[in-house]
């Protein structure tokens, strides 16, 4: 049975608001509707029904509306995707419906933000959710950095010798960034916290690890200046600071981060100052970490019971953290298959060297495109006098070559 979801749009209303309220009260809108989407991608598909009771929707209305929720629905989806999946279906005077259709080949989870974060050479970057799976995955799982560990940077091992007005060899990169914050507007725990803490520490976490300096400015001429930051209260940013890295979503494997083993600050004095008043260059220091760290939880969505559920963010790891195959019949059900397989170990030598000699032999029929010979040899293997480890070996190889074929039951 079809899912329908309706959403109250009352567009004239909304856009009668004052700029900044209507603006608001748009987004929220949107976002609504974009969840909606999102969960029948991930469900069985459906309607969604917009409907007004303050007026009536003109042709302008409606092309307005679709037009913004298209381009919504395309960042997630990617355009091409969302003109087989999205469409808009039937309009009334007071109500706008969108099929959506999920496709036998769209993989599971539709995610419309991940709220994953990665470091460039110059900056930190919001992963988009048109990204691919296999790639999101990759990050998820650790794969690159637990090949990579041996070059990752260490808490504590950060450059500690600064001189007021003293330039330093320091230069921006996948695992440093460099910041001087207004002395005076708040307080710099806060200052810190809204320059975007949270994505610095995601994206070293989820690479190699890094530092953050605060109290470096780099200057007209391109060169890294030491001016430090006016510090009132260590224990203050100390405190703020760890709440805002324990805000957000971290690998329950291993529990809420820690400082001095996940994470740790660490105030240097600049040398050189004028005065009673002290400055510090603050380092953030950030080691990896072995699963990926989000801002916040990843926004995707499902239908469960006619109801709109944000997936919890363990059943969303699950989900992407699985391979699908099918057999190109676009009427199959998917399988998953985890990733990662335990294997078994030989039961002896002559196990593995019977194993070795019939896979070459079957391989060497494939290779010289004699099917009949591979097909006449799996049949004797199966149904003559042999060894039940020759018996599985054949099996295994006829499964490979159907599933090769696209002759999957």
């Amino acid at each position: 049975m079809s899912t329908t979801l309706k959403i109250s749009l009352p567009w004239k209303t909304l856009l009668k608001q004052p700029k900044v309220k209507k603006n608001k009260l748009i987004n929220d809108k949107l976002t609504e509707i974009i969840s909606n989407v999102n969960a029948l991608l991930n469900s069985n598909g459906g309607d969604v029904v917009l409907y007004t009771e303050d007026g009536t929707y003109s042709h302008g209305d409606v092309d307005d509306i679709a037009r913004r929720i298209e381009q919504k629905v395309g960042e997630f989806t990617g355009q091409i995707t969302t003109n087989k999946v999205f469409n808009l279906e039937t309009i009334t005077e007071r109500e706008i419906t969108f099929h959506v259709e999920m496709l036998p080949t769209f993989s599971q989870p539709c995610t419309v933000n991940y709220n994953l974060h990665i470091p460039t050479e110059t900056q930190v970057a919001l992963v988009p959710p048109s990204e691919k799976l296999v790639m999101v995955a990759d990050i998820v799982r650790g794969t690159g950095r637990k090949r990579k560990l041996k070059d990752h940077c260490v808490i504590g091992q950060h450059q500690r010798h600064f001189v007021l007005g003293e330039t330093v060899s320091l230069q921006e990169s996948k695992s440093i960034q460099l910041k001087k914050l207004n002395d005076g507007i708040c307080d710099l725990e806060k200052r810190i916290k809204n320059n975007k803490l949270a994505h610095y520490v995601a994206a070293f976490a989820n690479h190699q690890g890094g530092h953050i300096y605060y109290g470096i400015k780099t200057n007209d001429d391109g060169w890294n200046v030491v001016e430090g930051q006016t510090v009132y209260d260590q224990n203050k940013i100390i405190k703020e600071v760890g709440k805002s890295i324990k805000n957000m979503t971290w690998p329950t494997e291993y529990g809420p981060p820690k400082r001095g083993k996940h994470w740790d600050i660490f105030f240097e004095p600049v040398l050189g100052c004028d005065g009673s008043e002290q400055k510090f260059v603050v380092v953030v220091s950030v080691a990896p970490s072995p699963l990926a760290v989000f801002t916040e939880e990843p926004e995707s969505y499902e239908v469960v019971g006619g109801k709109v559920i944000k997936l919890d963010v363990q059943d969303w790891k699950k989900r992407l953290c699985q391979y699908r195959i099918s057999d190109r019949s676009e009427a199959s059900e998917f399988v998953d298959i985890q990733p990662h397989v335990t294997r078994c170990s030989w039961s002896s030598s002559h196990a593995r060297n019977e194993f070795a000699r019939i896979s070459l032999e079957l391989l060497q029929f494939l290779n010289n495109g004699n099917r009949s010979d591979f097909l006449k040899l799996l049949k004797q293997l199966q149904e003559g006098e042999s060894s039940c480890n020759a018996r599985i070996i054949s099996q295994c190889q006829e499964a490979g070559y159907r599933l090769r074929e696209g002759d999957v039951l």
